[in-house]
């Protein structure tokens, strides 16, 4: 049984010449299915057969996990359950937090290559001599990107300085859970690479406690962050001048923390109040951006439909995330549902019960060469998030705007063209989900 997601990919380079993350697209009502193979790497298969020819590849062992789902119906049915298991109140995903060595280079790289203006900015600039960082907005998409400034400098002892400077610093503050010297060392451990998967919740020390209650390892206690001085001097009104959120967060596997963020609304209508024109945290200060970002054209992403992350076992990651968060298992599929003949995965979906937050999880399966998903460990020297799925409501619009992106030689380079069978077997392998002039449309533009 063959069931792929037709998906186009825009991907970024992270380490040496394979590459440990890349992004998808998702036409808004294209319904979920795993990503053809090529998606979990972006490595061609010449890079591939080169990076296995010196018969030095790891054998994976053997999967304990065991599908559940034998078929199309069986499959419907495990998704059409309504779903009331979840603990930590999750309401959707709010935002991402890559960790980078060049903050302004790479948020304006994926500025670019993405359409999303930079909308708020934490750095020396603003008072902030611990790091650096810039956030990138589009529609409910949120992208930070952080980069530390100076070990000698962050851990340096000002208690002694004579004069105390009276200056109020527009953002001075980062987030409570950053560490230089941590981010240095993940830095030069995995490269460009995602730190944090931020999800909204009702109340972020409930999440807390809840998820650390079930097992979870907690990372960072319920902390308050504040609104900066420069959304006071942005935002005029009192209510939302003193906005304030909680955040804390939990080990999701690897290095990548699963962040709660909740918001103290107190007297804000959140029936007129428009969010986009918040700062991503209340610790960031406005961009420039941000005064005209209805003005600027971008390029159609809306929301994160799923953020996938590998893992060397995925039944002990599933379980531990699935008893922390109470997520259901909303789809999985085997190496022979998303494999080709010479590499291959196993992946599970765990779910909020909104759905609002997709967390698929990947292990690699033994083929006749090494496993993308065991190549994207290796290089990214343990588990970590592999790719991220972005909603467009037009996805022809979208890949056309990227690619002119990428002829400005600051996008994204994208995937080649599937070949002309990966088209003439989408029907059977979406059944009727798509109709056959959509599909000879993607075909089409893909060879445009």
């Amino acid at each position: 049984m063959k069931i792929n997601k037709l998906a186009i990919a825009g991907s970024f380079l992270l380490r040496t010449l394979v590459c440990t993350n890349a992004f998808s697209l998702q036409n808004h009502n294209t319904p979920f299915l795993h990503p053809r193979p090529t998606l979990f790497s972006t490595a061609s298969p010449t890079d591939t057969n080169n990076n296995n020819s010196n018969n030095e590849r790891r054998k994976v062992p053997s999967s304990k996990w065991k599908p559940k789902v034998q078929s199309i119906d069986e499959r419907h049915e495990l998704r059409g359950k309504k779903q009331d298991t979840e603990i930590v109140g999750t309401q959707g995903f709010h935002h991402v937090e890559f960790y980078c060595g060049d903050a302004k280079s790479t948020a304006y790289r994926f500025s670019l290559a993405l359409g999303m203006p930079i909308t708020c900015v934490t750095n020396q600039s603003t008072g902030n001599d611990i790091c650096c960082s810039y956030g990138l907005t589009s529609g409910d998409i949120r992208f930070l990107f952080t980069a530390p400034y100076s070990n000698k400098i962050a851990t340096k002892d000002d208690s002694n300085d004579a004069i105390e400077s009276s200056t109020v610093y527009d953002a001075p503050e980062p987030l409570p859970s950053f560490s230089n010297v941590k981010a240095h060392a993940f830095f030069q451990k995995h490269g460009l690479a995602a730190k944090a998967i931020g999800v909204e919740v009702k109340d972020a020390t409930e999440s807390y406690l809840a998820a650390v209650e079930n097992g979870a390892n907690g990372i960072t206690e319920p902390s308050r962050i504040s609104s900066c001085h420069a959304i006071s001097k942005e935002f005029l009104e009192p209510e939302i001048n003193s906005l304030q959120c909680t955040m804390s967060e939990v080990e999701l596997y690897g290095d990548v923390v699963l962040r709660f963020i909740s918001y103290d609304y107190g007297e804000i209508d959140l029936s007129t109040f428009d969010f986009s024109k918040f700062p991503i945290l209340p610790n960031y200060a406005p961009s420039p951006t941000l005064k005209h970002l209805y003005q600027r054209s971008n390029y159609g992403l809306h929301q994160i439909d799923h953020a996938v992350g590998n893992v060397p076992d995925l039944l002990e990651t599933l379980q531990q995330i699935s008893t922390f968060t109470g997520f259901h298992e909303f789809a999985e599929f085997t190496s022979e549902d998303v494999g080709t003949v010479d590499s291959g995965l196993n992946s599970v979906v765990l779910a909020s019960d909104s759905e609002n937050v997709l967390l698929p999880i990947n292990e690699p399966t033994e083929g006749k060469r090494k496993s993308q998903i065991q190549t994207y460990l290796e290089q990214n020297e343990g588990p970590g998030l592999q790719h991220l799925a972005l909603k467009t409501r037009d996805i022809f619009f979208t890949i056309g705007e990227m690619r002119k992106a990428e002829m400005m030689l600051g996008g994204f380079e994208l995937m080649s063209r599937p070949s002309d069978g990966y088209y003439r077997e989408l029907p059977d392998r979406l059944g009727d989900q798509l109709t056959v002039r959509i599909i000879s449309l993607y075909s089409i533009f893909s060879s445009s």
